[in-house]
């Protein structure tokens, strides 16, 4: 172990031994149980973008974070912006440079304040539209194994729902059979709903005109109506 780099004694240069081949400047601390210890970068004036950066030709940055002494947010930058803190509110921003939820991403999906994961769906987003039978999704949904399970990391928690195989293999939908879309899912259920309310009425305009017919044939033999 060298000598301290400050007179403090808090930092010092070392070499880990475990690391074989490898050159490396690492920071040693006294810092006991509970004490913060390390080192930071600091930038002398305010708004300033005090960074680390790393390289891996010796003449370009690969990847560095910084922060944005102008917003007030860590970001990290690997080729462009991938990740985003507001230091304020905490927010996490996925490619979003100013995140408005706690999880933010720049697909439009996020996680609200409140907990609840919000798919990113608005029209502009979508292509290549498909009308579907909703009647068929409706038989394919009543094939579908639903059963009561826990994860295996979980313990005893319990949850229900299918397997992410039997929902790829009736649906083809997503792009893993090892997955489940919360938008494919709750796709599936509102068109068997739709599909079930068509039965429904197709069944209550069967019963109006047999009721219907029942109703001429009571006047015509001069009974009264059962209802």
């Amino acid at each position: 172990m060298s000598e301290p780099i400050e007179d403090a004694g808090l930092l010092e240069q070392t070499i880990d031994s475990n690391v074989q081949l490898a050159e490396q400047f690492g920071v040693h601390t006294t810092a006991e149980f509970g004490q913060f210890g390390g080192m930071y970068v600091s930038g002398q004036n305010a708004g300033a973008y005090p960074f680390y950066g790393y390289s891996t030709n010796g003449t370009s940055v690969s990847a560095f974070h910084y922060f944005d002494g102008e917003q007030d947010h860590w970001r990290l930058v690997v080729g462009s912006e991938r990740v985003s803190v507001d230091r304020t509110t905490g927010f996490v921003g996925i490619g979003d440079s100013s995140p408005d939820y706690p999880l933010d991403m720049a697909s439009g999906a996020r996680c609200t304040v409140g907990g609840t994961w919000t798919n990113a769906s608005s029209r502009a987003l979508k292509h290549e539209f498909e009308a579907i039978d909703r009647r068929a999704v409706l038989e394919t949904l009543m094939t579908l194994p639903i059963t009561e399970w826990s994860y295996r990391t979980e313990g005893d928690v319990r949850h229900l729902g299918p397997v992410a195989e039997d929902f790829a293999r009736a649906f083809g939908l997503g792009d893993s059979d090892a997955a489940i879309g919360t938008v494919d899912a709750d796709g599936v259920a509102l068109a068997a709903i739709q599909g079930l309310h068509e039965i429904i009425e197709e069944k209550d305009a069967q019963i109006r005109l047999l009721t219907e017919r029942l109703e001429a044939l009571e006047r015509a033999v001069g009974l009264s109506p059962l209802h």
